[in-house]
């Protein structure tokens, strides 16, 4: 009997450390990567500069750091370091808090705006003809 409330004792604990990070370090990890890599203006610049060997190197050794994060606070502040191979202090990482908030107040329409009903093809065809080039037209 001492052994089985040993072993139930174990396995409690152990399961309530490995459920005390809240988000999954890997794959927030590498939804960042990919994000970066697809979307950033100045990837493929500091690709070019740095080199594609030290970047998988790179991106080796934070999978490592990241699969060993112990907590979120050390998990964002991982990938966080991991931006820092492309621009320094450029980037930011922050942790959102699940805190439940309150409803936002329903949105009124302001009773003060003016709502202006517009000839849209006559508009079309008046911004078309203009010879002066401005910033009225429809974007």
């Amino acid at each position: 009997m001492l052994k089985i409330k040993t072993l139930f004792l174990i396995f409690i604990t152990s399961t309530s450390f490995s459920f005390a990070q809240n988000c999954n370090c890997e794959s927030n990890y590498q939804w960042v990567k990919k994000t970066f890599e697809e979307n950033d203006a100045g990837y493929q610049y500091v690709i070019d500069k740095k080199g594609l060997p030290a970047y998988q190197a790179h991106n080796d050794d934070f999978l490592k750091r990241i699969k060993n994060a112990k907590s979120d606070t050390e998990c964002y502040q991982t990938i966080y370091d991991w931006l820092k191979f492309f621009r320094s202090g450029h980037f930011s990482v922050s942790k959102i808090e699940n805190k439940a908030t309150e409803a936002p107040p329903p949105v009124s329409e302001n009773t003060k705006t003016e709502l202006v009903k517009i000839d849209l093809e006559k508009f079309k065809k008046e911004a078309a003809s203009k010879n002066d080039s401005d910033i009225e037209g429809i974007w």
